[in-house]
């Protein structure tokens, strides 16, 4: 499957978060007890600069994320995200391998950091 992508603007903020929120929450409640969505919301906007991330669209449905620098060598992937419906089908797998081929053909390290 080939997803498509756009570059996040600032006015994303709110659809990054709630992607976020549908990818992590069962998870979240299964380690910690509980989904704080106040804590969360606010932790998530004061954490996320928009203009680093990446979204990916199956169509017209906006199905994840990532938030990658490319500013200088290494190349960090700092957070990667996709809603449960698409995950275990080797689409993320498949993202990270484009990341990989990127930072290989650049030579430059590939840094997991962060929320993944």
């Amino acid at each position: 499957m080939e997803l498509s992508r756009r570059f996040a603007r600032s006015e994303d903020i709110e659809l990054l978060f709630t992607l976020n929120r549908v990818a992590l929450k069962d998870h979240v409640i299964q380690n910690f007890g509980v989904w704080d969505e106040d804590f969360q919301r606010t932790s998530f906007w004061n954490s996320t600069d928009p203009n680093c991330h990446e979204l990916f669209y199956d169509g017209a449905q906006p199905v994840g994320f990532w938030c990658v620098t490319r500013t200088t060598e290494p190349i960090y992937l700092e957070r990667f995200s996709l809603i449960p419906t698409y995950q275990n089908r080797g689409i993320g797998t498949h993202l990270i391998g484009q990341l990989i081929e990127e930072a290989r053909a650049a030579d430059y390290m590939l840094v997991l950091a962060g929320d993944l």
